[in-house]
């Protein structure tokens, strides 16, 4: 076989994920672009989210010159700031020039506290971002949403003895660190691939802090930050724990449209089997699907599944025993709806007695779409943040790696969803960025169709399709043509012939896009790799090439 033309996802920088066939630039997908961050899973199976962290805002985090903060009833002394006894005043330390609003910082805090209510994180404009109870080295990401610039610590409220000191704090604004870069994701292990997404938005406020009065708790609930190991790689996610009699749930309210909304939480076994997971739907009865930790499966209680609302759902797993589960539901009508988790049973009930029984939290979504996407960090804005869509564009003039007379067109990958899409979903061979002549593979709008359009020479467009395969998995596919014979396969299978299309004339396809040929409609999904060959190929190697 005469493999002219590879793609498999390797080398990236901005703008650019490098092509490996035919050895020169014009392989390459060189104009790329994507205007925000976007997370993937590494090499080493951790949510890598794009984000890094600018320079020190913090003059003195050490506290080793008292004039670098202005304190009241506190004092910095020995390298600590030192918060004294006083009845009811508001003990604290603070520095100007340090946040500005509506940017994200990162704050690392070494705290003991012999006694006393704990301390909070504020801004001059009295809103508070953390409270902390217990001694520890915390590490946390807050939004500013204040117009002071000033960065307080200062005493909780309540109670006149206290005895608590900081040793250091650091804050760094957290900035966008792979904006237009492609993104190579190693979900699931194995084989890479190049991950291509719509624009989204997270539209949980607080998606990594449980503790904030935004997650409204049950009854017999209790949330605690825990250092244990999360999905990122780093320590911290929250233990909730039910214990008594009465409501499980954590939750937190959103005020839905009527459309198709997927929420989606990380979650990791504590002592107890099973996890409910509520996702805006309204239904009479329990509103949570249901993990099943030791069978690892969701279940989904049949007043839900009978609903017109409940979409889908299902789950991923991640590295050290985290699990993504999912649910999509589409809202019928405009109202105010609950996202969130509960210690539950098999039926998703919410509410029950139990004995310190536990589980792991971290990472919520909520976005605007009838599929999971990967995670979106929101640490506080209150409209939700958005990762804006990847567009792959295409290559420079590959014409050397295309023989219009016969040849092969081959991709592995994975469509964003398995379910309906509003526009077909391209990789395309074309002429230039027209429409004149192409060949193309795409995801069209029926649910799990994946079709061949082909043009030739500005005539009318024909294609071949099917819907045998769940196109959401990852599918070897293939186009291979010559005069009089024009055929798809698909994971070792033909699918389907035709005979009787026109060859598009000799030297007329030069690009390889991802979209249509003349832009927009772009792939969404998972691409592991794509080859061109220059000729015809046997029915056996055609099984070959295209078995799984």
């Amino acid at each position: 076989m005469a493999l002219k033309y590879l793609y498999v996802p390797s080398g990236v920088q901005e703008n650019k994920a490098y092509g490996v066939l035919p050895n020169s630039a014009n392989a390459d997908f060189s104009s790329f672009s994507r205007s925000s961050a976007g997370s993937r899973v590494d090499k080493n199976g951790f949510i890598n989210t794009g984000l890094g962290l600018g320079n020190e805002e913090v003059v003195d985090g050490g506290f080793d010159n008292a004039s670098s903060w202005v304190t009241t009833v506190a004092t910095i002394s020995n390298s600590r700031a030192i918060f004294i006894d006083g009845t009811g005043a508001y003990s604290n330390v603070r520095q100007g020039g340090v946040l500005t609003i509506n940017k994200t910082y990162e704050v690392t805090i070494d705290v003991v506290i012999n006694s006393g209510g704990g301390l909070k994180i504020q801004d001059g404009n009295g809103n508070t971002y953390k409270q902390i109870t217990e001694s520890g080295v915390y590490t946390f990401r807050f939004t500013s949403i204040g117009a002071s610039s000033s960065f307080y610590i200062a005493r909780n409220q309540g109670g006149v003895a206290y005895d608590m000191y900081v040793e250091r704090v650091s804050v760094r604004e957290v900035t966008e660190v792979n904006t237009d870069v492609p993104r190579i994701d190693h979900t699931g292990g194995g084989c890479p691939s190049l991950l291509l997404e719509p624009t989204s938005t997270n539209y949980i406020q607080y998606s990594e802090d449980f503790t904030q009065s935004s997650w409204g708790k049950g009854s017999i609930v209790s949330v605690s930050e825990e250092s244990i190991l999360s999905p990122q790689g780093t320590l911290g996610a929250y233990k909730v724990n039910a214990n008594g009699t009465g409501n499980t749930f954590v939750r937190d309210l959103f005020s839905a449209s009527a459309q198709t909304y997927t929420t989606s939480f990380f979650i990791k076994k504590g002592n107890h089997r099973y996890i409910g997971i509520r996702g805006l739907i309204n239904v009479s009865g329990n509103d949570h699907i249901v993990f099943d930790f030791d069978t690892e499966s969701v279940i989904v209680p049949s007043n839900i599944s009978s609903s017109s609302e409940y979409v889908s759902s299902g789950y991923e797993p991640y590295k050290n025993g985290w699990f993504k589960v999912y649910v999509t539901i589409s809202v019928a009508s405009a109202q105010s709806r609950y996202a969130g988790v509960c210690v539950s049973n098999s039926t998703g009930s919410e509410s029950g007695t139990f004995s310190d029984a536990y589980f792991y939290v971290t990472d919520a979504q909520l976005e605007p779409l009838s599929y999971a996407t990967s995670y979106i960090p929101n640490y506080g804005t209150a409209a939700g943040v958005t990762r804006s869509a990847d567009d792959g564009n295409g290559t420079g003039d590959i014409s050397s790696a295309i023989n219009e007379q016969e040849g092969v067109f081959f991709i592995n990958s994975a469509c964003s969803t398995s379910e309906a899409i509003s526009t077909p979903q391209w990789i395309s061979l074309s002429e230039d960025s027209s429409n004149n002549s192409y060949i193309s593979i795409r995801y069209n709008t029926s649910a799990n169709s994946v079709q061949i359009r082909y043009q030739a020479n500005g005539g009318s467009a024909v294609s071949i399709s099917t819907t045998s395969i769940d196109r959401s998995n990852f599918n070897k596919i293939a186009f291979r043509w010559k005069a009089n014979d024009f055929s798809l396969w698909i994971n070792g299978s033909l699918i389907q012939t035709q005979t009787t299309w026109d060859i598009i004339t000799a030297n007329n396809l030069n690009r390889l896009s991802l979209e249509l040929p003349s832009g927009g409609q772009n792939l969404y999904g998972k691409v592991r790799e794509i080859r061109i060959y220059d000729e015809y190929e046997s029915d056996s190697e055609m099984a070959k090439l295209t078995t799984l």
